[in-house]
């Protein structure tokens, strides 16, 4: 691993990102038991509360807690910054997201306009204090680096993402849905998926990737032109929409270029990566890369075509894109926290990363993943397949949180035991 340019004394206890990290497994369990007992008529279309109920377990219940846990891994590494009390704003922030979280499906999928509200309450507060930390620490940052920059850029998609739905929450609760409530809930979504969780992807890979796999930094055209190319598009994209949605098309196939082109720039690093062995995470990187690129065709069809692709291009940029990589990243960054806080703490006898989770596990895990993204593809053509895909994204899931949970015992278990140096009289 190449830890060249890393501030890691500056990392948060291995508890802050780590709940953040489990609850979204979590998440996605109760999602898959959602999609296992939903009828699947009730979740087709994106308009029903049912759908939209389910579509926020997933982007906010496990997308938002992954980059959220992330970010205040990361930022803190990177920038040499440390977040302003790290653990106790992560168990704020976590407490009042995840009740947020609950909150909102169980208000949308029961229209209970009560639970809908302490939904916006807690989910205000919740982003409001963990952003507020994120930011807060950005503004401290001295020196920015491709992947600082972007999850800065990202942030403030994810705040004005945020902004949006819970003034379109509001809207819900007080049944004042108009047009403009529509156009609203189209840009929210797009800056969500492409401003906060895009960003944020592209900028992390600028860093993992070298780290983990020992590829070749990112190509200097790359890392220089890719954040301006889908912030100018995403810009030029709300400004046609609001103003000559038309000709928004054209702000489409700009984003879905730069995607294209990160795809292919993914791909490539993999292919000419120094360490070839290959692996589970490594899976879900080519996995997530080749959905992308079809998600983004899809979706730039979507604004031609007289058919209705956006569950498509959906389940194909949510599921296969960023689930994937999400999968992939954990895989990664628990064991990576676990032996670096270990090894921190005078622990030099430790399992390797790859020891501290069973592979064979794995690989049954992102075999159950991949066929329940298979099996939704015949749900979008009107297949009842909802269930049994869900069944097996149950099983994935599960699977998962067996394999992130058994790297956490061997912390937890090896603290149990005295370090093998005293790490407080070498730092004198």
């Amino acid at each position: 691993m190449n830890f060249t340019g890393l501030s890691l004394e500056q990392a948060p206890p291995l508890s802050a990102p780590a709940r953040f990290f489990i609850t979204a497994v979590l998440f996605l369990m109760f999602a898959a038991v959602v999609m296992i007992c939903s009828d699947s008529s009730s979740v087709s279309s994106r308009y029903r509360v049912e759908a939209i109920a389910l579509t926020h377990l997933f982007t906010l219940g496990v997308f938002a807690f992954v980059m959220l846990g992330a970010l205040q891994q990361m930022l803190p590494v990177l920038a040499g910054v440390a977040l302003p009390q790290a653990l106790r704003v992560a168990r704020a922030s976590h407490f009042l997201l995840s009740v947020g979280v609950l909150a909102l499906f169980f208000g949308l999928f029961f229209t209970l306009s009560w639970l809908m509200a302490i939904a916006l309450i807690m989910l205000f507060l919740g982003f409001f204090l963990i952003f507020g930390a994120i930011i807060g620490a950005l503004i401290e940052v001295r020196h920015l680096n491709a992947t600082v920059r972007a999850m800065g850029v990202a942030v403030a998609f994810g705040v004005a993402s945020v902004l949006m739905g819970l003034q379109l929450l509001g809207v819900h609760i007080g049944e004042n849905v108009t047009q403009s409530s529509y156009v609203l809930s189209n840009i929210h979504s797009v800056w969500a998926i492409f401003g906060f969780a895009g960003i944020l992807v592209i900028g992390v890979s600028f860093q993992i990737l070298p780290m983990f796999y020992v590829t070749p930094a990112f190509s200097k055209n790359f890392t220089k032109y890719a954040l301006v190319g889908v912030v100018t598009a995403l810009l030029v994209w709300l400004l046609l929409n609001l103003e000559a949605a038309s000709y928004a098309i054209v702000a489409t196939f700009l984003i879905t270029a730069v995607l294209l082109w990160f795809s292919l720039e993914v791909l490539h690093q993999l292919k000419v990566r120094q360490r070839q062995r290959s692996d589970v995470t490594i899976w879900y990187w080519q996995l997530s890369a080749y959905s992308l690129m079809a998600g983004m065709i899809v979706w730039s069809l979507d604004a031609m075509v007289p058919y209705d692709l956006s569950l498509l291009s959906a389940l194909l940029i949510g599921g296969g894109f960023l689930l994937s990589i999400m999968n992939g990243m954990l895989y990664k960054i628990i064991p990576f926290l676990v032996w670096f806080h270990l090894n921190a703490k005078g622990y030099m006898n430790i399992p390797t990363m790859q020891e501290m989770f069973s592979e064979t596990v794995a690989e049954v895990q992102f075999a159950m993943h991949l066929l329940a993204l298979l099996l939704c593809l015949p749900f979008v053509f009107g297949a009842h397949t909802l269930q049994a895909a869900g069944v097996l994204l149950l099983i994935s899931s599960s699977l998962l949180l067996f394999n992130l949970l058994s790297a956490l015992k061997i912390y937890r278990d090896t603290l149990e035991r005295k370090p093998d140096f005293d790490v407080s009289k070498s730092a004198l």
